[in-house]
């Protein structure tokens, strides 16, 4: 069930059409990097589209097989019930008009991950109600989410003015 999916694990989402720009690329490539740092770190993708195959191969060539799951299409209720289990969402897609699925994560008070100079920049203070980093900059993707990991005191303070911020949107 999504609100308890992979208990006792630190779950970093994803969710969205697999198509090209959304940086589910540049997430798996930076899971990659902490892998060794964080036994209990797994992803779940949601979402189907084009790239579907060419992401289970990249997971594959990354050595992170067991740690990806590609959970498919989620009802809207699960997907939020998998935003509010996550330890933190991280889309940083570009071009994003406005990222309403950024904010949809914010309202269950995780951490969000966007991408600079997009439009979810409009609404997510950087490091104060979610984290914004360069498109395709997976150094900087790869410290953010270390940090969000190595720290979830400032992570649930991050999520919750998150949620604070979602909270004026109608």
């Amino acid at each position: 069930q999504p609100a308890d999916y992979l208990p006792s694990r630190r779950l970093v989402l994803c969710a969205g059409r697999l198509v090209p720009g959304k940086g589910f690329e540049g997430v798996l490539r930076a899971l990659a990097r902490l892998q060794g740092a964080h036994d209990d770190l797994h992803c779940a993708i949601a979402g189907e589209g084009a790239l579907r195959r060419r992401l289970i191969t990249l997971t594959a060539d990354l050595g992170l097989g067991e740690r990806v799951h590609f959970v498919g299409q989620l009802e809207p209720g699960d997907l939020l019930a998998m935003m509010a289990r996550a330890d933190v969402f991280a889309q940083p897609s570009a071009p994003e008009g406005f990222g309403l699925v950024h904010l949809e994560a914010m309202t269950q008070g995780t951490p969000v991950i966007a991408c600079l100079d997009q439009g979810p920049a409009d609404f997510i203070a950087d490091g104060v109600s979610g984290f914004l980093v360069p498109y395709g900059d997976v150094d900087a993707l790869t410290a953010v989410l270390s940090n969000v990991l190595a720290d979830p005191a400032a992570a649930t303070a991050v999520g919750e003015a998150g949620r604070s911020v979602a909270a004026s949107f109608t």
